[in-house]
C-alpha cells in the first residue's frame, strides 16, 4: 500500500490505511464474533504476510517508513513512537469499539476520530 500513497496528502494517506484496516476487521468480525474478538491479537493480518516475529519489526519495516514518506508534513519529535501508537494504538482502539460498540464500526465518524487522533500523534503542536 505504500507505494500507492507516493504523492498523496498524509491526511489522505492515513483516511486510507484506516478505512483498509477498518474494512478488514469488519470482514473478520462479521464472519464470526465469538472467534474473532478472542482471538483478535492473532489475527493481525499484516503480520502474517511479512517475515515479522514481533510487533516491533511489524512497526519499523511498515509504519515508520510510510512516517519518513511523509516526513516533510509531521512534527512529531518521537516518529518510533508516533509509528508505534499509529500501528498498534489505533488498531486498538478499532478493536474496542468492535467489542464495545460494533454497530459504530462502520459509521464515517469513527474513520474521521481515527485519522484526527492519528494527526494529533503527527502534528502534536497543531494541538498546543
Amino acid at each position: 500500500m505504500r507505494e500507492r500513497l507516493v504523492g498523496v496528502p498524509l491526511k489522505s494517506a492515513l483516511r486510507e490505511i484506516l478505512a483498509n484496516i477498518i474494512r478488514v476487521e469488519t470482514r473478520l468480525f462479521k464472519l464470526n464474533k465469538a472467534f474473532h474478538l478472542p482471538y483478535h491479537c492473532a489475527l493481525h493480518l499484516g503480520m502474517w504476510r511479512g517475515p515479522y516475529r514481533t510487533t516491533g519489526e511489524f512497526i519499523e519495516a511498515t509504519w515508520l517508513p510510510l512516517l519518513h514518506l511523509y516526513e516533510h508534513e509531521i512534527t512529531t519529535q518521537h516518529p518510533a513512537l508516533s509509528a508505534y501508537l499509529l500501528g498498534q494504538g489505533l488498531r486498538s482502539v478499532i478493536r474496542s469499539v468492535l467489542e464495545d460498540m460494533p454497530a459504530q464500526l462502520e459509521h464515517p465518524a469513527l474513520l474521521d476520530s481515527l485519522v484526527a487522533m492519528a494527526i494529533g500523534c503527527l502534528r502534536p503542536s497543531a494541538f498546543d
